[in-house]
C-alpha cells in the first residue's frame, strides 16, 4: 500500500518478478497490458541490469507487482473568474493566447491598480479529477486551463498486488540458470501461476472481485440485476460486509453503489475515470533505476542537462551520475524546450543518457520516449 513498502520488499528480494505474466503473446494474463491504466504500468516498471547468455549484461524492464486498476492522477487546473477577468479587460481571446503565468501576472498587475476584485477570488490554482474539471468548465463562471493528470510513483504503489518470492526462485543471483534444477523451476512456477490466477480474477471477473468487495449477495448486500446497482437497504448492519474498492481489484469491474452511506461508486465516476486514466501520464524522468550486482543507482528527481551530483546511501559515498538530454538528436540545454505558438503538431524523440560511475565500474543507460506537442488554440 505504499512505495516505501514496495521498495523494502523489492530491495530485500522478498517479492517475485512477474514480468513473464505480462508477456503480450505468451501469457494468458496478457490482457493486463491493455486493461490497467498505461501510466500505472509505466510507473511500476523497474529498469535494472539483468544477465543473458555468457553473463552478458542488458537493461531489463521488469514488473514486480500488479496494480489494482483504478482512477489515477489529478489535473493541474488554472481558473480565472470570468467576471473579474472581463472587468480587467482580459477576455477569452486574451486568456487563450497567453500562458497561465502570463494571465496571472496580468490579472495581478490590474488588481494592484484597482482592488474591485481580490486576488483570491480572481485567480485560482487548484487540482482535481476529470469530474472536477468538467464542473469548472460547465459552471460558466471561469476561464479554464489545465494540464493532463500526472501519476507519481507514490500513487502508483498505493494499491498493488505482489507475490512472495518462492525460496527456490534464485533468478536474482547471477548465473542462476546453470544451477537451478528443473524440478525447482517447476515448483515455483506452479506456485506463481496459482497466485496470479487469483490476482487476475480479482482484476477481470466481476463476480469474484465483487465477492471480495461486498460479500455474498442477498446476505451482505442486494443487487438490482437490471441496473447493476448495489444496495444495503434491508440488510442487518451486522451482516453488511464492505471492503475498500481500491484494494479489491479493478474498480471498473465493481458493481455501482450509490444508494447508501457506505461508499458511492457511480456510473458517472466510472465514465469520468476512464477518460482521466487515458489522459494520465507518467514521465520516465521521475525515476530511472539501475542495479549492478550490489551497486544501486536511483535517480528520483529531474536532472538538468550537464548537471551532475553525488548519490549518498546511509551516509556513504557511492557514485557520480551524469544525465544528458537530446531532442530529435539535438542537445537540450537548460532542461526546457520552447514550442512556437501556431505551429503544427510535432513528434519529439527525447533521449536521456545516464552514466553512473564508481571507481572503475561504469553503468550507462539510454532512456528513449516520444511525445507529440503543439502550441495550438484551445479550440484546436
Amino acid at each position: 500500500t505504499s512505495k516505501d513498502m514496495f521498495d523494502s520488499l523489492y530491495s530485500n528480494r522478498l517479492i517475485a518478478n512477474l514480468t513473464d505474466f505480462y508477456h503480450p503473446t505468451a501469457s494468458v494474463y496478457r490482457s493486463l497490458n491493455t486493461q490497467i491504466a498505461p501510466s500505472l504500468l509505466s510507473a511500476v516498471t523497474v529498469r535494472e541490469i539483468a544477465y543473458g547468455e555468457n553473463d552478458s549484461e542488458y537493461i531489463a524492464q521488469n514488473k514486480y507487482c500488479v496494480p489494482n486498476n483504478r482512477i489515477v492522477g489529478s489535473y493541474d487546473i488554472f481558473l480565472v473568474k470570468i467576471e473579474a477577468a472581463e472587468y480587467y479587460n482580459v477576455g477569452s481571446d486574451t486568456f487563450d493566447a497567453l500562458s497561465a503565468e502570463e494571465v496571472a501576472d496580468r490579472m495581478y498587475a490590474q488588481i494592484d491598480l484597482d482592488r474591485t476584485y481580490s486576488y483570491e477570488e480572481s485567480v485560482i490554482y487548484t487540482s482535481g479529477s476529470y469530474a472536477d474539471l468538467e464542473s469548472y468548465i460547465n459552471s460558466g463562471e471561469y476561464f479554464v486551463k489545465y494540464t493532463a493528470p500526472s501519476v507519481s510513483l507514490e500513487e502508483a504503489y498505493e494499491s498493488v498486488f505482489a507475490i512472495a518470492r518462492h525460496d527456490k526462485d534464485v533468478r536474482h543471483t547471477k548465473g542462476w540458470k546453470d544451477t537451478t534444477l528443473q524440478a525447482d523451476i517447476d515448483e515455483y512456477t506452479a506456485y506463481y501461476n496459482r497466485c496470479m490466477e487469483i490476482i487476475y480474477e480479482l482484476n477481470t471477473s466481476e463476480e469474484f472481485r465483487n465477492l471480495l468487495l461486498y460479500g455474498k449477495v442477498n446476505t451482505n448486500y442486494k443487487i438490482d440485476r437490471q441496473t447493476g446497482m448495489v444496495s444495503h437497504n434491508g440488510i442487518a448492519d451486522s451482516d453488511v460486509y464492505v471492503m475498500d474498492i481500491e484494494y479489491t481489484g479493478d474498480v471498473f469491474k465493481a458493481y455501482y453503489c450509490e444508494s447508501d452511506g457506505y461508499f458511492g461508486w457511480t456510473k458517472e465516476e466510472a465514465q469520468y475515470g476512464e477518460i482521466q486514466n487515458k489522459e494520465a501520464v507518467f514521465s520516465p524522468m521521475d525515476r530511472v533505476k539501475i542495479e549492478k550486482e550490489m551497486l544501486s543507482f536511483d535517480v528520483e528527481e529531474y536532472v538538468e542537462s550537464d548537471k551532475s551530483f553525488t548519490l549518498q546511501t546511509a551516509g556513504k559515498h557511492y557514485t557520480e551520475v551524469v544525465v544528458k538530454w537530446t531532442v530529435n538528436g539535438n542537445e537540450l540545454v537548460g532542461g526546457k524546450l520552447n514550442i512556437k505558438r501556431g505551429e503544427a503538431e510535432e513528434t519529439l524523440t527525447i533521449v536521456a543518457t545516464i552514466v553512473c560511475t564508481e571507481g572503475n565500474v561504469t553503468a550507462e543507460e539510454t532512456v528513449t520516449y516520444t511525445v507529440t506537442v503543439a502550441a495550438l488554440d484551445v479550440a484546436d
